[in-house]
């Protein structure tokens, strides 16, 4: 997802009714030993896109949050 993509994704998502407090997950460098996820809010993705400097997949809503709770215990352990 390009940084500039991020404000494109939230204009049309909020366009359609999306909630701007919807939680999104950004996942930098996915699968990578620098993978990075960074946690935020709809109305936050592009402040939090800018953050990234590496490629990142975009995950919308609160089965990603789930998700990466899950895999939290997994991390520590590497």
């Amino acid at each position: 997802m390009g940084k500039r993509a991020a404000r494109f994704v939230l204009g049309r998502l909020m366009m359609h009714g999306a909630d701007p407090d919807t939680p999104v997950t950004l996942v930098e460098n996915a699968g990578r030993p620098d993978e990075r996820v960074v946690l935020a809010t709809l109305a936050g993705l592009p402040a939090a896109a800018q953050a990234l400097t590496g490629p990142a997949v975009m995950l919308y809503g609160l089965a990603p949050r789930a998700g990466t709770a899950a895999l939290a215990p997994r991390k520590m352990r590497a």
